[in-house]
């Protein structure tokens, strides 16, 4: 009998002290292949922005990287308990994603990016990423 595999989905909560605190998301794994795009992609948008002089020439690959990672955290997103102010629930869709604050959007991001690489909350009391998330197996990150 072959193993069957089964991809991983990751419950993300907020630590009591995280400005997130009452979000609760759920995704699903990224391939590998997914997930090497999107380190280039979060490397190459932030080149351009700590470079200081933003070309036209950054300023595209800034915007270009942004929509790929957003669309990329839209389409591993299940599920997840965000509402507007006025208490409207807020879809886990790419458009709906899309509309989101831009300074919103890249701490959901940044958080996402930790769990589906790898980092969780057993890399210790010192992490103060305030992610908790289901187990997963460690991925060593370097800059490209």
């Amino acid at each position: 009998m072959a193993y069957k595999y089964k991809p991983k989905t990751y419950a993300v909560e907020f630590d009591t002290d995280d400005e997130l605190h009452g979000l609760h998301m759920r995704f699903k794994s990224v391939k590998v292949n997914d997930f090497l795009g999107i380190v280039r992609l979060a490397s190459q948008a932030q080149t351009a922005i700590e470079s200081g002089e933003m070309t036209p020439e950054l300023a595209s690959l800034a915007a270009e990287a942004t929509d790929a990672l957003t669309e990329a955290f839209a389409k591993s997103l299940i599920e997840w308990d965000l509402t507007d102010d006025e208490d409207n629930p807020i879809p886990a869709t790419v458009e709906a994603v899309r509309e989101l604050d831009q300074d919103f959007m890249s701490l959901l991001v940044e958080h996402w990016m930790q769990v589906v690489g790898g980092a969780s909350k057993s890399l210790g009391k010192g992490s103060n990423s305030g992610v908790t998330s289901a187990p997963a197996v460690p991925m060593p990150m370097e800059a490209l």
